[in-house]
């Protein structure tokens, strides 16, 4: 089985695009000859195996997003801080897991953005103190055990997509207790950065569950120079 679009959904005047990724065989280096750029090949080989097949389908995912908004295709290797480079005028961002791969694509609009995308299996809950700030545990632990796992992955990703929306502005690790979510009714999910003095930012984000997977989106901008 080779590289196949799984859905498209609409997101902040942009796409994302899900692509499923194959399990690691001689074919599909072909197949990512084929439909990816020289260059982006030529990085591709410089990867292990396994990381090889999650490049080429966020490339391709990548891609179908920007071309179906408009955009040429374009060469997207890595940056400095390892996001995936785009043309001027789009900004986009691509998270994987083993079996799938998204991109979100947006038109430059100041708004810096971040996509990640979760699996509920296999239950992790051993994350939450490394991930939750106390608040934020607190309020998981009083929660019925069936429903903590969800929770605290819906923080979890929710977070890994503000880290890359705010990573061009802050070029720096940020730890999880940097960011407090606030989840409200359904999809909303509320954002406070608590970074340095200097570090002043505005984010939005918020979350969906979509084919058996947790989607997070956010986009930042600096309220003042960075």
């Amino acid at each position: 089985m080779s590289f196949h679009e799984l859905f498209r959904l609409n997101a902040a005047d942009g796409l994302i695009v899900a692509m499923s990724l194959p399990s690691y065989e001689s074919g599909v280096k072909m197949t990512c000859r084929e439909r990816l750029m020289p260059k982006e090949c030529a990085y591709m080989e410089t990867l292990e195996p396994r990381r090889q097949i999650t490049f080429a389908g966020g490339r391709l995912a990548l891609r179908a997003a920007l071309t179906a908004l408009g955009g040429e295709v374009h060469t997207s290797l890595p940056n400095p801080r390892g996001a995936p480079n785009l043309p001027a005028g789009y900004r986009g961002s691509i998270s994987h897991k083993d079996h799938v791969a998204i991109a979100w694509v947006t038109p430059d609009t100041g708004w810096y953005v971040g996509v990640d995308v979760e699996v509920a299996e296999p239950n992790r809950s051993r994350i939450a103190s490394k991930v939750l700030t106390s608040d934020e545990l607190l309020r998981v632990e009083s929660l019925p055990e069936a429903e903590r796992w969800p929770r605290i992955l819906r923080h979890f990703s929710l977070k890994e997509a503000i880290y890359k929306a705010i990573d061009p502005m802050v070029e720096r690790y940020v730890g999880f207790k940097e960011v407090a979510v606030l989840l409200g009714q359904g999809m909303d999910a509320k954002a406070e950065l608590r970074l340095n003095s200097s570090e002043s930012l505005e984010v939005h984000c918020g979350w969906r569950e979509y084919e058996g997977f947790v989607l997070s989106t956010a986009r930042a901008r600096a309220t003042r120079p960075v």
